[in-house]
């Protein structure tokens, strides 16, 4: 009961009227404790911490103002205010510049300085840095900082979609810190490395690019000397090499370059991770007045024809996929998180990790970077339809979140490739010029592989990227096509649900076991194919705005097919396997186990007793027998007595409605229960962007008991619908038609509904055969047909009118009622666009 009453009050607040904003922190933490090149700390810079002292509200309620800490996360509301107040001293403001950094916002942004507006863009999560104008900065009151957040989702202006598929939970919000830099006036602005390794990797020429920021007057004409002392050390500190510059400073910027030579060259590798530092000490008249230092590793990363080569020696991608804290356990403290999975996913074997459908922490790339792990990085996009990635406002948008993508992360050693997004159809020339275009993008502007994630494993073919994924979902092929080299091939998805945890073993469908021989069997076929690269997905479990079948019904939104859950229990058979085989460890047997079945012996007892109540019907009076063979094999005849009023037994018209709401409803619980995991489905309900249409499905699927008796009371509204909706056709016609008479004619029309009753006991167990399905498909289908038929004919023979009018005016009326939802989703968002895409995906997987 207490279920059902959950059901209840979840349908009717899907829609969150009157629902109060709940926001979500994380554990405390200060930014002094994170020892992070993230946040530009030296000797001549500082920051101002602004975790804390923040206040949130809606627009249009500026007097509920509530205290809050960031990062904070939202839901159940489109836009929020985060403002905070800060101080500065005038001292402070004559000797410093400031940036404003913000390493992430979800999704909109808009900020504001004492009121006016600094910044306006989608930043969808990336970090950004805003420059805080002197002449907007007071040192006699203090500065109000507003953040104006706007995280709703749709196919006109955002990337991502509303409509995603396994994406984490799209929670509105500032995600990630906030903090002010300051800055010498005179200071290193912007710096770029560019290494070029040569000599078999002994000597590297280092290129350092960068610009000077001066204050007014402060140029060499005014007497001011600007030098700069150039060092690189390696990560125990010891000086590799070095150079000093003279600089001729001009007016308010200066560009510099100079090429520094490393010799004994300590190469990173994902075993030996080497670290070097690049310190640029800025100099005014032999004073240091700036100190800027940044990280960096030197390695190379190559696709040849049929091996990829990791500093000239060849080398495996051993991948899996990963989402940083922010989007799976909020409450708890982020960097401590990510350093704690990623030290996980290293132990597991791993050199790689690709961030999926989601922006990566700044802090889990520079992790990477130490830890000894790759980085593959991507744009969130996924199940694009082609028409919308044929849409030029579309890839304007796209092209945007690129840019600023590569600005942000454009630093960060680890990273060796850029995707442009997954589950991309192949073969397609929507989706080959799109790729194309955004692959050029990334090249004109930084040396990073690229690639791309496509379903299916046959017909694959793109030049313009580096690497070609391809999605794995459940079943491992027996072999994989290879058309476009050996090297560009890399399974880049290898996704098995294990929401029935742990069995007796393997034949057990998605349990934990059988997670563990996926996993096992891919990468052998991986071994087999001479595939240079693979990705598992996903480390860790996490949470969805959408519910899904694929991966197990939860009511709190998580996904089951993490190869470890968020609890991180590291004795799971999946975990310890792929661990065994990735860093030639003890064999893990995987055991076999006794498959257990899976059909709920509910639907059997029910039809049962269905069954029975049926017998017993039939058996109880003679005149319902009659009835009841009249209005099956004559039905014109018997809707012609409802018509005339001849005596029908509404005490056995109501038994007999309740045995065909229950049949109707069995029949349901029967296909709801075989679907409870079709992927199909689930990207069907999610082309319509309706979340509580995928959680009632989900929820009704996977709890037979609870979706036989809301569709078997759903059923008998049904009846009394159809009946007032026919009543009130009536009233186009002069015959006087009683809703009683209509009610007999409904429930007689479905009585073929309880010769199926035997069929609905194994109806589920020859649809798990998934041999004649299709047949069966076809068959209820034309069932269906015969019973809207009757219901039709008895109609047109209690109206007494032309059955072509009945015929055609219901078919209208039904055409209507499809293509008006299809056409008002379609403008909403792009239903009919998805629909198609997900049809297309599914022959694929």
């Amino acid at each position: 009961m207490q279920r059902i009453l959950s059901f209840i009050l979840l349908f009717f607040i899907s829609v969150p009227i009157f629902s109060q904003i709940i926001l979500n922190e994380t554990a405390p933490y200060t930014l002094k404790d994170i020892n992070s090149g993230i946040f530009h700390n030296s000797s001549k810079r500082k920051i101002i911490d602004l975790r804390t002292g923040w206040k949130v509200y809606e627009e249009s309620k500026t007097d509920s103002k509530i205290e809050t800490t960031i990062p904070c996360l939202f839901k159940n509301s489109n836009s929020l205010i985060f403002e905070n107040e800060f101080t500065l001293s005038s001292e402070i403001i004559s000797n410093y510049s400031m940036n404003l950094h913000c390493l992430g916002i979800n999704y909109n942004a808009e900020i504001m300085l004492n009121e006016v507006v600094i910044l306006k863009k989608n930043v969808a999560n990336i970090p950004v840095t805003v420059e805080l104008p002197d002449n907007l900065l007071s040192s006699l009151s203090p500065n109000l900082l507003k953040i104006k957040v706007d995280h709703e989702l749709n196919d006109n202006s955002t990337v991502p979609s509303f409509q995603r598929f396994l994406f984490p939970d799209n929670f509105g919000g500032i995600s990630r810190d906030v903090f002010i830099e300051l800055l010498p006036k005179s200071h290193v602005a912007k710096v770029n490395i560019t290494p070029v390794l040569k000599d078999g990797y002994n000597i590297a020429d280092i290129k350092i690019e960068g610009l000077i920021r001066t204050p007014p007057g402060s140029g060499d004409s005014l007497g001011s000397n600007y030098s700069a002392v150039v060092e690189i050390t390696n990560q125990y500190n010891q000086l590799q090499s070095g150079k000093s510059l003279t600089l001729d400073v001009a007016e308010m910027r200066t560009g510099f370059n100079t090429e520094i030579t490393i010799e004994n060259v300590r190469i990173w590798s994902p075993e030996n991770p080497q670290i070097y530092t690049c310190h640029i000490k800025l100099l005014r008249d032999n004073t240091v007045v700036d100190h800027y230092i940044k990280t960096f590793s030197l390695y190379d990363l190559k696709v040849d024809k049929d091996i990829i080569r990791l500093n000239g020696k060849e080398f495996q991608i051993r991948g899996v996929s990963y989402i940083t804290p922010e989007y799976t356990d909020f409450n708890e403290e982020p960097y401590k998180k990510i350093k704690e999975d990623l030290s996980i996913i290293k132990d597991a074997g791993f050199n790689t990790v690709r961030f999926i459908k989601s922006i990566p922490h700044p802090y889990a790339l520079e992790y990477c970077q130490s830890v000894g792990l790759l980085a593959f990085i991507e744009l969130p996009v996924n199940s694009v339809p082609e028409q919308i990635l044929n849409d030029n406002n579309y890839r304007l948008r796209v092209g945007e979140i690129t840019d600023l993508y590569l600005d942000a992360y454009k630093d960060y050693s680890a990273v060796a490739a850029f995707g442009m997004g997954s589950s991309f159809l192949p073969d397609d020339v929507s989706t080959s010029d799109f790729i194309a275009s955004i692959s050029k993008r990334i090249k004109s502007g930084i040396n990073w592989l690229t690639y791309a994630s496509f379903l299916g494993v046959d017909n694959l073919s793109n030049n313009e990227i580096d690497f070609t994924g391809i999605e794995i979902y459940s079943d491992v092929p027996s072999s994989i096509k290879k058309n476009i080299g050996s090297s560009k091939l890399f399974i880049s998805e290898a996704v098995y649900p294990n929401y029935n945890k742990s069995q007796s073993g393997y034949l057990n469908q998605y349990s934990y076991e059988a997670q563990a021989k996926f996993f096992e069997n891919l990468i052998s076929l991986s071994d087999k194919n001479n595939i240079n690269a693979y990705f598992l997905s996903t480390m860790f479990n996490y949470s969805g705005d959408f519910t899904s079948l694929y991966t197990g019904f939860s009511e709190s939104g998580k996904y089951s097919y993490g190869i470890l859950d968020n609890e991180k229990n590291l004795n799971r058979i999946s975990f310890n396997l792929i661990k065994s085989k990735q860093t030639n460890g003890k064999r893990i047997a995987v055991p076999i186990g006794i498959k257990k079945e899976d059909g709920p012996l509910f639907i059997i007892f029910t039809g049962v007793i269905l069954a029975v109540f049926m017998l017993l019907l039939v058996n109880s009076k003679k005149k319902f027998r009659q009835d009841a063979t009249r209005a099956l094999l004559r039905p014109y005849n018997f809707f012609a007595d409802i018509r005339d009023h001849r005596i029908i037994s509404g005490f056995h018209t109501i038994l007999l409605m309740i045995i065909i709401a229950g049949s109707h409803a069995l029949l349901l619980v029967n296909l709801l229960y075989f679907l409870k995991n079709n992927i199909l489905v689930e990207k069907i309900l999610l082309a319509f962007g309706v979340k509580s249409w995928l959680f009632i499905f989900s929820y009704l699927a996977w709890n037979p008991v609870t979706a036989f008796i809301y569709t078997f009371i759903l059923s008998i509204l049904w009846f009394f619908l159809l009946a007032l909706v026919i009543k009130g056709a009536s009233f186009f016609i002069k015959t006087r038609v009683l809703l009683t008479n209509i009610y007999y004619v409904i429930i007689w029309a479905f009585l073929p509904m309880t010769i199926l009753l035997p069929v609905k006991l194994i109806l589920y167990r020859l649809l798990i055969l998934e041999t004649f399905n299709i047949y069966i498909y076809i068959f209820l289908i034309i069932y269906l047909i015969w019973i809207m038929g009757r219901v039709l004919k008895g109609v047109y023979v209690i109206f007494d009118v032309n059955k072509s009018s009945v015929y055609l005016y219901s078919i209208l009326f039904l055409l209507i009622i499809f293509s008006g939802t299809l056409i008002y989703f379609q403008i909403t968002d792009s239903t009919v666009y998805f629909l198609f895409n997900a049809f297309k995906q599914y022959q694929l997987m």
